[in-house]
Formats: structure tokens, C-alpha cells, sequence
């Protein structure tokens, strides 16, 4: 299963069609990271047409976003507890 998991992943790394980046920050000792897809517009519409208004859709490009924290975070008003979080957007 591990084998089926690294060749499935490698798969989708090579069809990525926009570059990928990697954020870390560390606070009070605590690791933050940030994975994302810096998508690019490529001449198409994007808002209302391939990403529909009022639906949700996966926040970055190719793959989904991944924020990932070792300690507790504030976020305005709201509490994120230490995980790994996929972002999606309405």
C-alpha cells in the first residue's frame, strides 16, 4: 500500500500544470507550513466560469492546499488547533 501510495504521488507531482511552493515560519519553537499551487489564469476565465459563484472549490492549484501547524493558532476570531488542514473557498 505504501508502494501504491509514493507511485501515485510521484504521478500526480509530474502532472502538475503550475509551480508549487513551500512556506515554513516557526513561532514560539512551533513549526507553520504552508503547501500551495500558485494557479496561473492561462487565458481562461476564472471566476463564474471555471470556478463557479456560490460552489466550493479546492484552494490552490492542481492539488489542494495544505497548511499544517504544530501549535495552536488564532486566525482572527477563529481557533485552529494543531493538524494539518486542507483549505477550500466558497
Amino acid at each position: 500500500t505504501l508502494l501504491l501510495g509514493l507511485a501515485t504521488l510521484a504521478t500526480a507531482q509530474r502532472q502538475r500544470q503550475s509551480p508549487h511552493e513551500k512556506v515554513e515560519a516557526t513561532l514560539d519553537g512551533k513549526k507553520v507550513t504552508i503547501e500551495y499551487g500558485r494557479p496561473y489564469k492561462k487565458g481562461r476565465e476564472i471566476f463564474g466560469k471555471l470556478v463557479p459563484y456560490g460552489k466550493v472549490w479546492r484552494t490552490g492549484a492542481d492539488e489542494r492546499t495544505l497548511l499544517t501547524t504544530e501549535a495552536d493558532l488564532t486566525i482572527g476570531k477563529l481557533t485552529v488547533p494543531a493538524g494539518s488542514y486542507s483549505l477550500w473557498t466558497v
